[in-house]
């Protein structure tokens, strides 16, 4: 089987076997773009290693899955293994959003952004605003419209 070579934003080198390499758009047009052949040399990718690590073991996990089709399952649905993959801090969180956004990694963003979303479905907007470190910037007056809106 080949494999496609990545070098991480650290410089760190992986080889990726072809058919886990190619759950991501992003390294499949790279290799269409510069030829199959140059895919035996190193793809630099904008991604860090711990994360391109935990990246690699999602489509590992998900290797020879059928042809992903965007529904609209609930949080209930996803399988145990995906909630364990999940189930890490704040910024990886947001670094694995980041990571399958510019992989091109559609089921792994749904799956990344419904984790973000379970976490703040029953918070309020300020318990939003510490968890996630986002600063209010309403006057109290703009706050006390909304209010009376709602």
């Amino acid at each position: 089987m080949s494999h496609i070579h990545v070098l991480t934003s650290e410089g760190q080198s992986f080889s990726i076997p072809r058919d886990i390499a190619s759950q991501s758009l992003y390294i499949q047009k790279k290799c269409e773009e510069i030829g199959e052949s140059s895919c035996s040399k190193a793809l630099e990718l904008n991604v860090s290693s711990f994360i391109f690590q935990k990246v690699i073991a999602y489509a590992e996990h998900h290797r020879g899955d059928p042809q992903y089709v965007e529904d609209r399952v609930s949080f209930a649905d996803i399988d145990e293994w995906d909630k364990t993959f999940m189930d890490v801090d704040n910024d990886t969180l947001f670094k694995l959003i980041s990571a399958a956004t510019h992989l091109e990694m559609k089921p792994l963003i749904d799956l990344a952004c419904r984790t973000l979303a379970q976490s703040i479905m029953s918070k309020s907007a300020e318990e939003v605003r510490e968890l996630y470190g986002i600063n209010n910037d309403f006057t109290e007056e703009e706050l006390a419209a909304i209010k009376n809106e709602i």
